[in-house]
């Protein structure tokens, strides 16, 4: 049987290959959309945040990709500090979990091919293990330890 830790190991690896087949299927596979579908998507079916990336500002488009940059360098990092199984890793990985559910109706409709849905699916079933393991498996442990380890060591000082 595996233990907790190597099996978190393996799902994190799991899902950075994963999201980088995802970006490689979605491009590999993109085809043009008919106008009309198109004419959608620049229009009713653009949600609030690719409305605003057809602004004009620069502020506006500045702004979005720094933040979108902070959340994929947040993620890599993340990905990081899980692998290495330090306690900030969970809670920032949850949260960071919560923010890009909560970001999916900001972003509109999508049309995704089947093989990059397929990869998606997988991504998705990596990040559930993940979270079950942080919250449920024995390395739960291993990333609470670590945090009352330095809250106890600070309340000794």
């Amino acid at each position: 049987m595996v233990d907790g830790v190597k099996l978190l190991r393996i799902m994190v690896v799991c899902e950075i290959l994963l999201v980088i087949a995802s970006a490689f299927v979605g491009f590999l596979f993109h085809e043009p959309l008919p106008e009309a579908v198109d004419a959608y998507f620049d229009g009713p079916g653009a949600g609030p945040i690719f409305a605003l990336l057809k602004s004009d500002s620069t502020a506006t488009l500045v702004a979005i990709g720094s933040i979108g940059a902070v959340l994929v360098l947040a993620y890599a990092a993340t990905l990081v500090g899980l692998w290495l199984l330090k306690p900030w890793a969970r809670t920032m990985y949850t949260a960071l979990f919560v923010v890009g559910v909560a970001l999916i109706p900001l972003m509109g409709a999508s049309i995704i091919d089947p093989a990059t849905a397929a990869v998606d699916h997988l991504v998705s079933v990596c990040s559930g293990v993940i979270l079950a393991l942080l919250y449920f498996g024995d390395v739960r442990g291993r990333f609470a330890t670590g945090a009352m380890s330095a809250s106890t060591r600070q309340a000794s000082n």
